[in-house]
Parts: structure tokens; C-alpha cells; sequence
């Protein structure tokens, strides 16, 4: 590791032994008797050190390695494999979570008091479905009670359906829970 020294320099580079906490001068210049007079403390060595980094990431690419190989392994397509890695990773913590969305079918009663709250629910028809603007929302109302990943950004707008506007306009609210019709059935959909 490097011993820092005066205007971005370094004044040393020293070997340092995690398990033993020996410090070893390997060379130096004339700076560092001058800015290290007791020589060079373990704590700015560890406060300086990018081991912890570096172990997460060697880390992270053999977790993510031997997952795609498993997954290739059971047959699935290079992008499938890829896919469910990164699901795994983060869920393993690896990789940051994304957000989800996730439906509840409502029954009559919960159904009947949700189009009370017309601001939170959403009539979605099956043409409108079919244009893909809700393609997260579809997902997560065909598997219900399963975490689907959220599309990013904003629902696109479409000419002839108001209700990807509507949402975009209830979201930037700061809401995360909303109400759908389609097909007859209510759904409840949380965003996580």
C-alpha cells in the first residue's frame, strides 16, 4: 500500500499483513521520516486500505459467475441466465433492489369500497392492455401476490388513454398504492 505523502505523492509503499498487523517499509522517500516520525500507524493504513472494496467485488463476481453457470446449466437462454442472476444477486444483497409492484384481487366488498376512492383507481381496458403501456401492471395482475419488477420511469402517454397520464400524475405524488379494473376483477397494486 501506498503511505501518503505531500501533494498527492506517496512517501512510502508499505507491505501490510491483515492477520499479523506487521507493517513492513518496502521503500520510501525523503518525505516520510519527516510526515511519519513513528513510522506509519496501523489506522492510517486501514483507513487508506481498498481491501474491504476489493474482496466485495472478487466476491460479487464469483457469486454472479457461479450463478449464471448454474443457470445456464439448467437450460435457460443466455438472457434468461442473466436475468434471473441479477434477480438473485439482489436478492442475495449483491446488487441494489429494484423496485417491485405486486396485486392483490380485491373481493366484492374491498372492490366496492376502492371505486369510492376515484383519484386511486384505475379502469383499464383490455385494448389498452394490449398496448404495452402497462406491461408491469399486466405481469403482476396475471400472478398475484408475486413482487414483478417495476418498469422504469414514467408509463408512456398513449393518443386515444388517459390512464398512463392519470397514474404518472398519482405517482409523482409520492403514493405507492392504487387501484385497477380490468377485466371485470380489482386489484389492489403496491408499489415496493
Amino acid at each position: 500500500m501506498e503511505a501518503r505523502g505531500r501533494e498527492f505523492f506517496p512517501a512510502a509503499v508499505v507491505a501490510y499483513n491483515r492477520a499479523t498487523r506487521a507493517v513492513k517499509v518496502l521503500i520510501k522517500n525523503q518525505d516520510y521520516d519527516r510526515l511519519y516520525p513513528n513510522g506509519i500507524t496501523l489506522q492510517q493504513i486501514q483507513e487508506s486500505s481498498q481491501r474491504e472494496g476489493i474482496e466485495r467485488t472478487l466476491t460479487i463476481r464469483r457469486v454472479h459467475d457461479e450463478l449464471l453457470r448454474k443457470y445456464k446449466a439448467m437450460g435457460l437462454s443466455e438472457v434468461q441466465a442473466l436475468l434471473r442472476t441479477g434477480e438473485e444477486m439482489e436478492r442475495l444483497g449483491y446488487y441494489p433492489r429494484t423496485t417491485k409492484i405486486v396485486a392483490r384481487p380485491l373481493e366484492r366488498g374491498e372492490a366496492a369500497k376502492a371505486k369510492h376512492n376515484r383519484a386511486a383507481i384505475f379502469v383499464i381496458s383490455k385494448d389498452e392492455m394490449q398496448t404495452g403501456i402497462f406491461h408491469d401492471i399486466e405481469q403482476a395482475i396475471s400472478r398475484p401476490g408475486v413482487e414483478i419488477r417495476k418498469g422504469f420511469g414514467e408509463y408512456p402517454t398513449h393518443i386515444h388513454y388517459f390512464n398512463s397520464a392519470r397514474l404518472n400524475a398519482f405517482l409523482k405524488s409520492g403514493k405507492t398504492q392504487f387501484y385497477v379494473r380490468y377485466l371485470g376483477e380489482t386489484y389492489e397494486l403496491t408499489i415496493r
